[in-house]
């Protein structure tokens, strides 16, 4: 069983592989392996030569060893695409519910999934689809010896991109937002993740504006928008961002998927902060993955969504502004979880946000 999402499209095409399309989430097989493979698998799947094994059922994979330039090419582009989903998402979501289906990269098996995902649905791009051919050993092929591999290696590269997406956050927020050294502030501002909406007088918070919060848009630019690799998938992928209001078909925003993850970023950084592991701007010390992250990632979609539905014209000036705040104005283009995280959605004051239908 596959779960498909779309992906969105990319400006420079050196290939088939990093060309628009469906990607492919795909499901963790957890059975063993058998001993033998005795299937009559195409020449250019083969990746013998690239496996070394580690432990009794364990072997991994050494692209620099790898014979098959057909491998090789699947490999690149999966890193290409998976990066891409992470940094841009899937398809845009229709209503907010449909967030707590999401495959996230924090979630269990999550970056199993988008990296076998990434893949396939880069092998079929190549056209590596014939009988026995790359995509048909990518999902019915050895586990131990070719798919987990395989799927290993794509997802270090990814887990590498996340790292980095967490440490552009460690940078960009503290210093945005002048992050507080007492634990007690920085605890109000991970409670029910209070740091995405503007602060008021007496310890209070603007409910109304989410995702409004000061750093917000410093946190995009940085992880996003950056001077150097691997921090310029934004500005790679401008072209394909669009506008949700109508009436402003030409005022680019920012996808959802983005704004989340620098959100989750910033709730990561803010732990770190809280618990003394590293402190503010200091990088990436605690790892960017697990289940409060998961959820907390799935309510900002949910509450983003909704904002779209509720407030069309607030929703675009949000994401049309940090995209432009992101770009620049010269630019061509117009475990803490016990700290209220279930009640993330609860926060927003939905009766009292104001909207103008003419954007």
């Amino acid at each position: 069983m596959r779960k498909l999402t779309e992906e969105l499209p990319v400006i420079t095409t050196p290939s088939r592989a990093m060309s628009g399309g469906p990607i492919v989430t795909a499901n963790v097989n957890d059975s063993p392996s058998p001993a033998t493979d005795d299937t009559p698998w195409l020449d250019r799947t083969d990746i013998s030569s690239a496996l070394k094994q580690a432990s009794a059922n364990t072997w991994t994979f050494h692209i620099r060893s790898c014979e098959s330039a057909e491998m090789q090419r699947v490999l690149h582009a999966s890193f290409d695409r998976g990066i891409r989903y992470l940094a841009l998402g899937g398809v845009r979501l229709k209503t907010p519910d449909e967030a707590e289906n999401l495959v996230t990269p924090f979630g269990l098996h999550g970056m199993e999934r988008i990296s076998l995902g990434a893949l396939i649905t880069s092998a079929e791009a190549l056209g590596y689809n014939a009988e026995y051919d790359i995509v048909q050993r990518l999902q019915t092929g050895s586990e131990r010896k070719y798919i987990a591999p395989l799927r290993t290696y794509t997802m270090d590269r990814l887990r590498l991109y996340r790292s980095n997406i967490k440490k552009a956050a460690a940078s960009a927020y503290p210093s945005a937002v002048r992050l507080p050294t007492s634990v007690a502030a920085v605890h109000r501002l991970i409670d029910i993740s209070n740091f995405i909406y503007p602060p008021l007088p007496d310890d209070k918070f603007k409910y109304t504006q989410p995702f409004s919060g000061p750093g917000l848009a410093d946190v995009v630019r940085a992880a996003f928008f950056g001077d150097s690799s691997p921090y310029q998938v934004g500005l790679q992928n401008i072209n394909s961002f669009t506008s949700s209001l109508p009436s402003a078909p030409h005022e680019r925003e920012i996808p959802e998927a983005m704004l989340a993850m620098a959100a989750t970023a910033i709730l990561a950084v803010l732990f770190d902060q809280s618990v003394k592991v590293g402190g503010p701007g200091t990088g990436a010390k605690s790892e960017f993955g697990g289940a409060t992250f998961d959820t907390a990632f799935k309510q900002y979609m949910n509450i983003l969504v909704k904002l779209r539905q509720v407030a069309p014209a607030a929703h675009h000036a949000l994401l049309h502004g940090i995209c432009i705040h992101a770009i620049g104005k010269n630019t061509a283009v117009n475990d803490l979880s016990h700290f209220g995280q279930d009640s993330i959605l609860g926060a927003v004051d939905w009766a009292n946000i104001a909207d103008s239908n003419d954007g």
